[in-house]
């Protein structure tokens, strides 16, 4: 079997900047292939692969997280967070309650948060690292729901590794 649309496939991989740094890092993954929102370099990468496959291949920051965005900084003071501001995180995503879309903190001082568009990891090339543990017809139900409600045999306590 091969990973195609709406097969469930379970892979551990790495993310890495291209100076080796280990940007992330998953176990037993399990994703339904179309469904599950992803980097497309990874979608690309996983397509027509097989259970027992490895890959190592380099993904262009477009098809990453995306190139660098020519935005001005959001500046946000820290009365109009309330007392959810103690709980920012420099690359926390936020969703901006103005228009839905991501923004992501990229700076913090003791009275504002800085904004911005980009993800962290925007206009970086990436090596994505993934071995192909096992591959599965998704039901109607998974299809539907968008995710896998069984690991059929796997333990449940998949997780990210001790990397990240």
């Amino acid at each position: 079997m091969i990973i195609c649309t709406g097969k469930i496939a379970f892979i551990d991989y790495e993310l890495f900047g291209l100076d080796g740094q280990k940007l992330h890092c998953e176990e037993l993954f399990p994703y339904i292939h179309g469904k599950t929102e992803m980097l497309s370099g990874m979608k690309k990468a996983l397509q027509n692969k097989s259970a027992g496959d490895y890959i190592d291949v380099k993904i262009t920051a477009k098809d990453a997280f995306g190139e660098l965005l020519p935005s001005e900084p959001i500046i946000i003071s820290k009365d109009n967070f309330g007392p959810s501001f103690n709980r920012l995180k420099i690359g926390m995503a936020l969703t901006s309650q103005a228009d839905g879309t991501q923004v992501y903190v990229s700076k913090l001082t003791s009275d504002q948060a800085q904004l911005s568009a980009n993800h962290p990891l925007a206009g970086r090339d990436i090596r994505f690292k993934a071995h192909i543990k096992l591959i599965r017809a998704a039901s109607d139900d998974e299809i539907a729901l968008g995710y896998p409600l069984s690991l059929n045999g796997f333990n449940t306590s998949s997780s990210t590794c001790s990397c990240c």
